[in-house]
């Protein structure tokens, strides 16, 4: 999985990132590990958190209530649905 999203951020985002386990995952609550895979990414020299949808995506209110709550963290988040989206159109 971690392979098909570093093909996915190369393809349509940028070939020059550096993608890592995301090391403040002890203060990420439950209800949000349950939904996303957490990773930090360094991307255009700027360090972010990036989000990958396990499962449904969720609704937009739904998706700015969870980042509401990971601006806490002082980070910048990317919130990354490709891989989502790209299985979706795959299916069409």
């Amino acid at each position: 999985m971690l392979s098909a999203l570093k093909n996915n951020i190369k393809d349509n985002i940028d070939d020059n990132f550096e993608l890592f386990s995301f090391n403040e995952i002890n203060k990420i609550p439950m209800f949000l590990k349950e939904k996303y895979n957490f990773y930090e990414i360094i991307i255009l020299d700027i360090s972010c958190i990036l989000l990958e949808v396990k499962n449904d995506l969720p609704s937009i209110d739904m998706i700015e209530k969870n980042l509401k709550f990971l601006n806490n963290l002082k980070k910048k988040i990317l919130y990354f649905t490709l891989i989502k989206y790209l299985h979706i159109e795959k299916k069409l």
